[in-house]
């Protein structure tokens, strides 16, 4: 209430005061995406001011007015849009999955909002899962965190355990363990033997309906190499594992790149997931489009303004800007070989596009305003991905 209050104060000044006659313009518009369940409904708001005081309506893309179904809609008249609880057989999908704008008009003149598109989620039974790669002593192991396709759009990950004990978030490249994607993957960083005998699990949280659900444990599969031969007399093969370790050369433990994302402004970790006795020597590159590696320095002194920080099997950007996004490589080196490895990130953003100028008059006897798209010419169009070309532009009236 206040920030409208504030809004409302500053829309006044701008417009020189109560007394002055004036068009609608929003205090309060509806999000680009509506996501609701069907247990529990939803209500969205749209709000604005103007002299004489705005109708608030909500329509169709088309223009036809929207109209309250019985028992699953409701358009109340202070601009307020309810949907209510529903059943599975009752899902319409004109309804639940439906484009909508909503619609500020006075006598000089009217506005529409941005399309709010309404997804309902129809609840259904669901399980959380973790698989987890296989690793050798002192390399890493990696675990992955699953839910339905359908769930993953409004679900995060609360937590991950080690048998009974929640693991911690710690600093990105510090401790024995490395949360990637969000939390959905959790890397061992170097394998013990105590390990193998570790459960791990994770509790996804479904945003909509607020369940949380924990996957049944995992043990994570080490392997010892000719130590197997032992694999019935447990304690010999603890004491003397290390010991008939055998050397080797970096290997990948996935196949294929690693695909991540982040959004912009957040931080991301890209990990090099290499097995290799000794542990090897990482360094971090760039790839150009041709496929030529450049060799990226981390740290204070390093570039992107020390925004890139290394440890010895990942590499952390932090407030991840659109330079950042593109291909990367890790290159993983010890006596005995050495192997590369491919990543990929991409940035994430909400789209934003302002037009110049934010108003223009027109004659009182022009009948017609018009705004074209063209720089420099009478409007200017700036987004905030420059990487972006617009297909169409299209002006809502």
């Amino acid at each position: 209430m206040t920030s409208w209050l504030g809004t409302a104060l500053v829309i006044l000044f701008a417009m020189g005061g109560e007394g002055q006659e004036h068009g609608p313009v929003f205090l309060l518009e509806p999000p680009a995406r509506l996501a609701f369940a069907n247990s529990t409904g939803a209500r969205v708001s749209c709000a604005a001011h103007g002299a004489p005081p705005p109708t608030i309506t909500w329509q169709l893309p088309d223009g036809t007015p929207l109209d309250d179904v019985p028992g699953l809609r409701q358009v109340l008249d202070n601009g307020t849009l309810v949907f209510l609880p529903f059943s599975a057989a009752q899902y319409r999908q004109e309804v639940h999955a439906a484009l909508l704008r909503c619609r500020a008009n006075n006598a000089h003149g009217a506005i529409l909002s941005r399309d709010m598109r309404v997804h309902a989620v129809v609840w259904q039974e669901w399980q959380a899962q973790v698989t987890a790669t296989r690793a050798a002593l002192g390399g890493p192991a990696l675990l992955s965190c699953t839910a339905p396709a359908a769930l993953r759009d409004h679900a995060s990950v609360a937590a991950w355990y080690r048998d009974d004990a929640v693991l911690t978030p710690s600093d990105h490249l510090s401790g024995p363990t490395l949360l990637l994607e969000e939390g959905w993957r959790l890397v061992v960083r170097a394998v013990r033997t105590e390990d193998a005998r570790a459960q791990y699990a994770c509790s996804v949280l479904d945003a909509l309906t607020g369940e949380r659900r924990r996957s049944a444990p995992v043990t994570i599969d080490i392997v010892l190499g000719f130590c197997e031969i032992l694999a019935k007399l447990w304690v010999m093969m603890t004491l003397f594992a290390a010991a008939m370790s055998v050397a080797s050369a970096p290997r990948a433990l996935l196949p294929g790149p690693w695909e991540t994302s982040v959004r912009r402004g957040g931080d991301a970790v890209l990990p090099c997931l290499v097995s290799a006795n000794p542990p090897p020597t990482v360094s971090w590159y760039r790839e150009s489009g041709v496929g030529v590696l450049r060799e990226v320095r981390a740290g204070a002194g390093g570039e992107a303004g020390g925004r890139y920080s290394a440890a010895a099997d990942a590499l952390a950007v932090r407030r991840a800007e659109p330079a950042d996004a593109g291909r990367w490589a890790c290159r993983a080196a010890n006596p005995h070989g050495h192997v590369t490895l491919r990543l990929h990130l991409a940035l994430r953003a909400h789209l934003t596009v302002h037009v110049q100028p934010h108003t223009q008059p027109a004659g009182p006897h022009s009948g017609q305003l018009k705004l074209t798209p063209r720089y420099p010419d009478t409007a200017a169009l700036h987004s905030n991905q420059a990487h972006l070309q617009f297909s169409s532009v299209k002006y809502l009236y």
